[in-house]
């Protein structure tokens, strides 16, 4: 992939949002859990109208910072 190529993508990936049923679904918890976790700041939310989103980045942040050093997510 050329410099110009990979910038974009890393550009896009940072503007990927998630509804949280989609993050729901991939951590196997309540859409009701995933809201939580964003309105005490452990998932950066953004609001669109009456739509909640959530950005893929903070997910993939989230899951970094809960890894043990086993590299098992840990257990809240």
């Amino acid at each position: 992939m050329k410099t110009e190529e990979l910038e974009t993508e890393a550009r896009t990936e940072e503007l990927r949002y998630l509804k949280p049923k989609t993050i729901a679904i991939m951590m196997d918890v309540s859409v009701d859990t995933v809201l939580a976790m964003m309105h005490r700041g452990e998932l950066e939310g953004v609001q669109f109208g009456a739509h909640w989103r959530i950005k893929l980045q903070s997910l993939k942040d989230y899951l970094e910072r809960h890894r043990s050093k086993k590299g098992e997510l840990e257990t809240p």
